[in-house]
């Protein structure tokens, strides 16, 4: 088997000595049994029940409420590029980046402008552009 993994190289102009290095790889895995398994799910059943019944409200984006989405799109981590969206009011659409909320207003970010201020009792909608 170590034979078939090693090519030679066929020719050389001037065939130099070399010692070939030793490769250290993983050559046996073995894995849990699906036995196991099943006990390690019924010990963390309860884990995982509470993780599906937070998630079964809400499936996509576009279920949440106008005050869930202004706090999904500024609770985004750092580490995450900030969400492009488009905020509909009955007067303007505004596309750009949600970067602070208070208790009446939303500040957007929006591109080539100066900060946008808008009321949140003026949003009708808020859809996700990209990043």
């Amino acid at each position: 088997m170590e034979s078939e993994r090693i090519n030679e190289p066929l020719l050389y102009i001037d065939q130099p000595i070399f010692q070939k290095p030793k490769a250290y790889m993983q050559e046996n895995y073995l894995g849990v049994k699906t036995d196991d398994k099943e006990k390690v799910e019924e010990q963390n059943g309860i884990q995982v029940e509470s993780l599906k019944s937070k998630r079964e409200g809400h499936d996509s984006f576009k279920d949440l409420t106008i005050a869930e989405k202004i706090k999904y799109l500024i609770d985004i981590p750092s580490e995450v590029p900030k969400v492009r969206c488009e905020v509909l009011t009955n007067e303007n659409r505004y596309r750009g980046v949600l970067i602070d909320e208070n208790q009446e207003n939303i500040v957007l970010r929006i591109f080539g402008r100066q900060n946008e201020l808008v009321e949140k009792e003026k949003i009708l909608s808020i859809k996700m552009i990209g990043f």
